[in-house]
């Protein structure tokens, strides 16, 4: 497995393709239910192998991860053979949170204070790593996001 298994509310949202997935393997429900009461090893198999096909979907059309808390932000855009951070840091008593709908308005208003730090780097990636780096910042904390913060930042910043 590459990933790991979906959870039981992930599985309830892709029943249909899970049904679909598991018709092309000419697998109907009388005989899924036989396999899950008679063969607990093929059933956590192909409970597996749908979850890895729905993770490769995910992350294939992915290029943006973000992680939030109340005072440190990290945004990543995956492109072709790297990928780009941007964080924002909020230190000490600064009036700022980051997961409020006005935290990012409020560090551009503050962003020449001193307790308002910002970082950005690349890193190179091998391709077939590509998934595999964001599978894992995902099971750090990071969600699939669209491009809109790491825009925002990234012309703040050059």
């Amino acid at each position: 497995m590459k990933y790991t298994r979906l959870t039981k509310e992930q599985f309830e949202i892709f029943h249909e393709k899970f049904a679909e997935f598991l018709a092309t393997q000419q697998i109907d429900r009388d005989e899924w239910k036989k396999i899950v009461e008679t063969n607990p090893t093929m059933t956590e198999e192909q409970l597996d192998l749908f979850s890895d096909i729905v993770w490769d979907d995910a992350l294939k059309n992915a290029e943006y991860l973000e992680h939030v808390s109340p005072k440190d932000l990290k945004v990543f855009r995956f492109m072709k053979g790297k990928v780009k951070m941007i964080s924002i840091k909020i230190k000490g008593d600064l009036d700022i949170d980051l997961t409020e709908a006005n935290g990012i308005t409020k560090v551009f208003e503050n962003i020449m204070d001193s307790r308002v730090l910002l970082y950005n780097g690349t890193k190179k990636i091998n391709g077939h790593n590509r998934s595999q780096d964001m599978f894992q910042l995902i099971t750090e904390g990071c969600i699939i996001s669209d491009d809109r913060i790491y825009k925002a930042l990234s012309s703040a910043i050059s």
